[in-house]
């Protein structure tokens, strides 16, 4: 008889992502499940937590490190690029959602 358990544990064992300790960057973190990401990466231990954010003025959360960010300003990119580089884990949050589905989006950019 097989063990099946032994590629599902090991599924969970890989995304499973170890956030003591951790100092992590969240862009689109101003509100919604950004803002969420922040506090959980706070709640679980992380040791700094950058919120990527149009306004700083829209973090209020204790123990995050607003960043001024808006995605398309290479300024901005830049700039939290230099502020942020002992990031050890990334969540790109940031984006916006347009009607028009997937076809749309492809015209634009082939």
């Amino acid at each position: 008889m097989t063990d099946t358990s032994a590629p599902l544990n090991e599924m969970r064992r890989i995304r499973t992502v170890k956030l003591q300790d951790a100092i992590v960057f969240i862009s689109g973190a101003n509100r919604g499940i950004g803002i969420a990401f922040a506090e959980a990466a706070l709640a679980r231990g992380a040791r700094k937590v950058y919120a990527g954010v149009r306004s700083l003025s829209s973090i209020t959360t204790p123990g995050l490190i607003p960043i001024k960010l808006d995605v398309t300003s290479d300024q901005d990119v830049a700039s939290a690029a230099r502020i942020c580089g002992d990031a050890t884990l990334v969540i790109n949050n940031a984006g916006i959602g347009r009607p028009g589905g997937l076809l749309g989006l492809r015209r634009r950019f082939v």
